[in-house]
């Protein structure tokens, strides 16, 4: 089985644009590609990004920013100091409900009712930590990835693979304990054997790890039945695109500086975003 996952698309179109080139190279006929969500807010390029995941995805699971907007579509009245989000984060909602086409709100409100954490029994997906379908975790170290996955009794999955902290990480359960693979911005191809993994996702649309590529996942693995075991692989994909195009996209439409800013310095997350 070959899951190709992205996550945190962030109405970036010249970011998704690169790595939907990247996956049609190389995505075979029986390949599943998988989108956790966020695939508004911050950019602006909602209509296209919201396109792209419903006539491509195979499975999805919302994000948090997909629920912010789709809250300020169900109010009477919306400002910008009424989303659950800081100042950046609110910027992109309001953008974004401002921006999309009532066709994509229309899709975007089907895609987002979706459940916040699927599994098929081997590898789960979830947009934050696949422990709550409310509260959307960051999985950011060792101890995250033990309490949410690897030491949790209601996660029976092999591998675990999330978004939402825009950070890619690995984490691998070998018998000397949870091994952290330093990605540091860079591609990484791990054979997992029989072990258990978690991965988080890098962002599509808005990378927070130093670097201003972007990137998405690889899953791949086997299910042996007689004797049974599970083996796999995982890669993270990292990717240059025209940061510089989508700077003046953000700045034609009067985007903080901040988020303008990130882009291109891939500045650490705060952690109310």
């Amino acid at each position: 089985m070959r899951w190709i996952i992205v996550s945190d698309l962030h109405a970036n179109k010249y970011a998704l644009d690169v790595v939907a080139e990247n996956i049609k190279e190389s995505k075979g006929e029986e390949d599943k590609i998988v989108c956790l969500g966020d695939v508004v807010g911050y950019g602006v390029h909602g209509n296209e990004c919201i396109q792209w995941v419903n006539d491509t995805a195979d499975v999805f699971v919302p994000g948090n920013h997909d629920y912010g907007t789709l809250h300020l579509f169900n109010q009477p009245s919306v400002t910008l100091d009424s989303t659950h989000a800081n100042w950046t984060g609110r910027w992109g909602m309001m953008h974004a409900w401002k921006d999309l086409d009532d066709a994509n709100v229309e899709i975007l409100k089907e895609l987002s009712g979706r459940t916040p954490i699927f599994t098929n029994g081997v590898v789960v997906f979830s947009h934050g930590a696949p422990v709550s379908a409310t509260k959307m975790k960051y999985v950011e170290n060792e101890g995250d990835a033990k309490e949410y996955f690897f030491r949790n009794e209601l996660r029976a999955e092999h591998y675990c693979l999330v978004g939402h902290t825009h950070i890619p990480q690995v984490y691998i359960e070998a018998d000397e304990g949870i091994k952290p693979k330093d990605l540091a911005g860079k591609a990484f191809l791990s054979q997992l054997g029989d072990c258990k993994a978690l991965g988080v996702v890098p962002s599509v649309g808005q990378s927070r790890d130093g670097s201003p590529f972007t990137g998405y996942a690889i899953l791949e693995y086997v299910v042996n039945e007689d004797p049974f075991a599970i083996e796999g692989s995982l890669e993270i994909v990292r990717l240059p695109y025209d940061v510089g195009a989508m700077q003046e996209d953000m700045r034609k439409a009067d985007a903080p500086d901040e988020l303008i800013a990130r882009l291109e310095n891939a500045d650490p997350p705060q952690r109310d975003e």
